[in-house]
């Protein structure tokens, strides 16, 4: 099965929801759900293409789901080259390559990675910190850990350093009048969202957003050494 990065959503004519559903199957990415190869729904507007290896599609009408999905927009002509490309070793190599650097270091490399969750039933998209070596199996994403601020007694990862895609959801530290908390937006590239990432408040994830903001109301309290 061909490998792909992240989870991606496509707006879709009829031919092209054929010419992407064909090249999903020859790559053994299947129907979620009956895990079938068929040619079906074409008609419908929206396509969801899951890292897991399964396709997903959303009708008329479906607009407001589409625009909110935690989804990589992607044309159909790109996704279709994306699937066809010939494969260029381990889809992990580079990370692999970072992480026998750390086992240099250390004889736990593990603990300074983490790997990826994606909501559920127990909470949003989230990083968790690797317990035991790393197996680098094939659908899961890796990353080594952030960089820490530290602050006296507090710690919070580095805010993000670059703009995203448009379209990636990110979490970022507000003010309120009670103090600050995280909240969250979709990066559109506009002002706003600049201005965030140049004040140093913007994160790709709730936790590190929360940290964030835990330790400035620590530091509005006092409660610093």
């Amino acid at each position: 099965m061909k490998i792909l990065d992240k989870d991606y959503k496509m707006k879709v004519t009829p031919e092209q929801s054929r010419a992407v559903q064909e090249a999903c199957f020859a790559n053994d990415i299947v129907w979620n759900g009956d895990d079938s190869k068929t040619i079906i729904y074409t008609e419908r507007p929206y396509l969801y293409i899951r890292a897991c290896g399964t396709i997903t599609c959303g009708a008329e009408g479906e607009e407001a789901f589409f625009d909110n999905a935690k989804l990589c927009p992607i044309e159909p002509e790109s996704i279709i080259a994306m699937l066809n490309s010939k494969p260029k070793g381990h889809p992990h190599a580079e990370l692999m390559a970072q992480y026998a650097e750390d086992a240099a270091e250390t004889d736990k490399p593990w603990v300074w990675w983490e790997f990826f969750i994606a909501a559920d039933e127990y909470g949003d998209d989230r990083w968790v910190t690797c317990n035991r070596p790393i197996t680098w199996e094939t659908q899961k994403q890796y990353r080594r850990k952030p960089d820490i601020i530290k602050i006296g007694k507090h710690e919070f990862p580095l805010p993000m350093q670059t703009a995203p895609t448009d379209g990636t959801r990110y979490w970022y530290v507000n003010q309120y009048s009670y103090g600050f908390k995280s909240d969250s937006m979709v990066w559109t590239s506009h002002n706003v969202d600049s201005n965030r990432l140049n004040a140093g408040m913007c994160h790709l994830t709730k936790d590190a957003a929360e940290q964030h903001a835990d330790v400035l109301n620590a530091i509005n309290r006092g409660d610093v050494e």
